[in-house]
């Protein structure tokens, strides 16, 4: 006589119990990785560069101006009392007009420790750059600033070194840089 066993079928149940008693058994693992991993993400987002860009420009001629007046007037009255003048203003505030002008005082030049523990025991350091002119191929690229003692630093730009002194401008091939004070 052949007997076969009538397996009862898998359950669908999750047995709570065991899931926390594993939990339970576990917590200082997880603990400390949860801690550690934390501790990372501050670390970092305190010691990252921040990188914010936003670009918007609208300008509109003054044909679409009166049409665009006409329709929001019915909806707002106040809509009509914003002229000419004021979307002008707004085009040069605009990043496109300004970005020349933030080249041109060098405002897009950033200083920065440069390895991760200089950022974190930083001393007062300070650069301030009054020129700094590069060819095409370099503008985005990170330039290098070392500050040798005696008011002489060296500038490495793609595997290209300059040495300099403070308040001289350096220039070399299409490269120009005056450093007008340093404070290292």
């Amino acid at each position: 006589m052949n007997t076969t066993k009538n397996s009862s079928p898998a359950s669908d149940e999750i047995d709570l119990l065991a899931l926390f008693k594993v939990l339970k058994s576990s917590y200082l693992k997880i603990g400390f990785f949860t801690l550690f991993f934390i501790l990372l993400a501050a670390a970092y987002s305190f010691l990252a560069t921040p990188i914010y860009q936003a670009n918007a420009t609208l300008q509109y001629d003054k044909a679409s101006q009166v049409s665009l007046v006409d329709q929001m007037s019915e909806i707002m009255p106040l809509a009509g009392s914003r002229g000419q003048v004021d979307s002008e203003i707004e085009v040069i505030k605009s990043r496109m007009v300004l970005g020349k002008t933030v080249t041109n005082l060098n405002l897009d030049t950033q200083i920065a420790p440069a390895g991760f523990f200089d950022k974190l025991w930083e001393d007062k350091t300070d650069a301030v750059v009054a020129l700094y002119l590069v060819p095409e191929d370099f503008i985005g690229k990170p330039a290098t600033l070392t500050y040798l003692g005696d008011n002489k630093y060296s500038l490495n730009i793609e595997g290209q070194v300059l040495e300099g002194t403070v308040g001289i401008l350096l220039k070399q091939d299409d490269i120009s840089l005056l450093v007008s004070s340093l404070v290292a």
